[in-house]
């Protein structure tokens, strides 16, 4: 099953997210003056593993970065209202778009 991520009404923040089993210290940040979410992957040391990665609506955002470290699933932004502009501040929070990661199982 999918796992949707949670996201805060705060324009930064960090979880601990556990994918195909391997947890990761994830950091997303909203930058007010790009009007973009970026999130980044630490290991549970707070190394980081991939830093910065924008998140953009349809497009899977993982898998171009092969064997860093990452999950080995895919992670895509939804839109349930077909609005197709890129994540705004709230869009998580409203629900218009989700975050979702696919495991390697369910690919």
């Amino acid at each position: 099953m999918p796992i949707i991520i949670p996201m805060k009404d705060i324009p930064s923040f960090t979880e601990e997210i556990t994918f195909d089993d391997t947890p990761y210290i994830v950091r997303f940040d909203y930058n007010a003056r790009g009007k973009d979410w970026y999130i980044s992957f630490l290991n549970r040391d707070n190394e980081i593993i991939a830093s910065g990665i924008k998140l953009l609506l349809h497009y899977e955002l993982i898998s171009s970065y092969p064997d860093i470290g990452l999950p080995k699933g895919e992670l895509w932004v939804f839109d349930s209202t077909n609005n197709l502009s890129n994540p705004g501040r709230n869009d998580f929070i409203n629900e218009r778009l989700s975050l979702v990661y696919y495991s390697v199982n369910e690919l």
